[in-house]
């Protein structure tokens, strides 16, 4: 059997569901909740990160804040093993409460060790309950966060100027302080001298209806300062994988918004309201729009400060198997850089292919086990490098060279495995993530940018 897979490299400017159903509104905001995952201790290896006995990120490094991503609602069973390691394992391993439509950041925080790290440093789950929603018009949401585990507590204040938080202590996370937009220089200082300064923050750029993490992180003697930024919007992407399908245009709320996209087609990322029921729809290219036309006709509501990728997947031919017919499938996607790492994803597509796993050539050890149609794996973050990959069926022997791919630190690399066995292609796309374009000009009109 001839196993090829296409390969999406998108690296994007801008951790933990693979939920593959299009969620309806009415039940979206009841039956979800929205996390984010932190690996902020600064003696840990990198770990892998379950939620009930699934994995969802492999190899997370430190210091990693990964995106917000959905899960279920509910009493959720969360585990941090070293990564590689089996639950066993386990470093972290409790039952967590999350009310439907609550918004959680959880932080791997303080040192392992050795030796015994002292009372109040020491290695466990920290959570914070988070605010995604918009900023009044012309403002920003900052908000501190004092990882730093043998840090004393700190202060942020404008350089110059006034105090914004006069004390913030590890592991605790300051309220959400709402400012204007603009460029700012912060200085952090000790709370008990303020004289003294920990580290200046320069040119602070604060977009207009931006969120913003600012993550004190490291031990003290290397303290780091990170800042993450969150749009209140939803971000979401359509994936054209059906290998026998038309040409479709897609339609959100009776509007078109994207025309003749061709198999096998990633656009970019379009913004859309978050927490709104939206109607997707789409169409062979070129058809006008009702409901005898539309081959996808669904409504869904996307999560704030999510991104998404909406897949139309299966085949459209007449008799097919049923498991292999054309749907629509949503994707919960994480566009956060990741910083000294590389991020892996793999999406089965392929309608008629069987589970596969993915390996590095010469490791007995597969990297995504068992995946199989209409699946995504975990988020698998790999050092900067150059990987020969080859996927073996589940439960075989047998093996496909893939080729051998290069990735890089600060990129979002995602595999798609498309079209029917006996036709797949290897392609490749990448964009750099750590590149953005900030418009701070006051009295310049909107404008494009080409690259």
């Amino acid at each position: 059997m001839k196993l090829r897979i296409r390969l999406i490299l998108a690296a994007v400017a801008a951790l933990v569901s693979a939920t593959l159903v299009m969620v309806p509104s009415s039940t979206a905001q009841t039956t979800t909740a929205t996390v984010r995952i932190v690996h902020a201790s600064p003696d840990a290896p990198a770990v892998d990160v379950y939620v009930d006995g699934s994995k969802l990120i492999a190899g997370l490094p430190f210091f990693t804040a990964g995106g917000y991503l959905t899960i279920p609602s509910g009493n959720r069973l969360i585990q941090v093993t070293p990564a590689g390691a089996d639950l066993s394992s386990a470093v972290v391993n409790a039952t967590l409460p999350f009310a439907p439509g609550s918004v959680t950041t959880i932080a791997a925080a303080g040192l392992i060790g050795p030796p015994v790290p002292p009372i109040g440093q020491q290695f466990g789950p920290q959570l914070y309950t988070e605010d995604l929603s918009a900023p009044a018009a012309g403002k920003a949401r900052l908000r501190v966060y004092h990882l730093s585990p043998d840090a004393p507590a700190v202060g942020v204040r404008l350089a110059g100027g006034a105090t914004l938080i006069p004390s913030l202590s590890f592991p605790s996370a300051s309220d959400a302080l709402t400012v204007d937009a603009g460029t700012y220089n912060l200085e952090v200082f000790v709370a008990s001298s303020p004289a003294t300064v920990v580290q200046a923050l320069n040119n602070v750029v604060l977009e207009a209806g931006k969120l913003y993490d600012v993550l004190a992180t490291g031990q003290l003697a290397s303290i780091g300062f990170h800042t993450q930024a969150t749009s209140p919007n939803a971000r979401v992407r359509i994936v054209h994988a059906s290998p026998d399908a038309p040409a479709v245009d897609v339609y959100v709320n009776g509007a078109a918004v994207l025309r003749s996209i061709p198999f096998f087609r990633v656009t970019d990322y379009l913004d859309v309201p978050a927490d709104t029921p939206l109607q997707l729809q789409v169409t062979p290219a070129g058809a006008t729009l009702s409901p005898a036309t539309a081959v996808i006709s669904t409504t869904a509501s996307f999560g704030a400060g999510q991104a998404y990728s909406v897949a139309a997947i299966g085949r459209l031919t007449a008799g097919v198997p049923v498991a292999q017919q054309f749907r629509a499938t949503v994707v919960n996607e994480d566009l956060s850089p990741p910083r000294n790492s590389a991020r892996v994803r793999v999406a089965h597509f392929s309608p008629d292919a069987p589970a596969v796993d993915i390996l590095i050539d010469g490791q007995p050890t597969p990297i995504v086990s068992n995946l199989s149609y209409g699946n995504v794996s975990q988020f698998v973050y790999v050092p900067a490098g150059s990987y020969p990959l080859v996927a073996r069926v589940t439960g075989t022997t047998v093996t496909i060279p893939l080729g051998t791919y290069t990735v890089a630190a600060g990129k979002i690399y995602d595999f798609f495995a498309t079209n029917l066995v006996a036709s797949l292609t290897p392609q490749l796309k990448v964009t750099d993530v750590s590149l953005r374009a900030i418009h701070a000009s006051p009295d310049a009109p909107a404008v494009d940018v080409y690259l």
